[in-house]
């Protein structure tokens, strides 16, 4: 479900949980924002990016590529949030 370095970030801190659970969240708000359900393409293909200076971001692999291309995107907006209970995602597909 996450990528090596997904991995390697959440894995960095003191208590990853949070840093795992809001990059689910934010693969399960981009399946949907390509009309997917939590089945309909492999969270493996959606990769939670962040360079330190900006907003994170979606890198997309192997099939994501092609739905996304299919749907017309070429962007995406992404906001994070995520407290020791809770974990939120918003996902915009453009």
């Amino acid at each position: 479900m996450f990528r090596p370095d997904e991995r390697a970030y959440a894995d960095s801190h003191v208590d990853p949980a949070g840093r795992y659970a809001v990059r689910f969240a934010a693969k399960e708000a981009a399946l949907k924002a390509l009309g997917l359900g939590l089945g309909g393409m492999a969270m493996h293909d959606i990769e939670v990016v962040r360079d330190g200076l900006g907003p994170p971001s979606l890198v997309l692999h192997d099939e994501a590529v092609e739905v996304a291309r299919v749907a017309g995107v070429t962007r995406w907006l992404v906001t994070l949030s995520h407290t020791d209970h809770v974990a939120q995602a918003t996902v915009v597909a453009l």
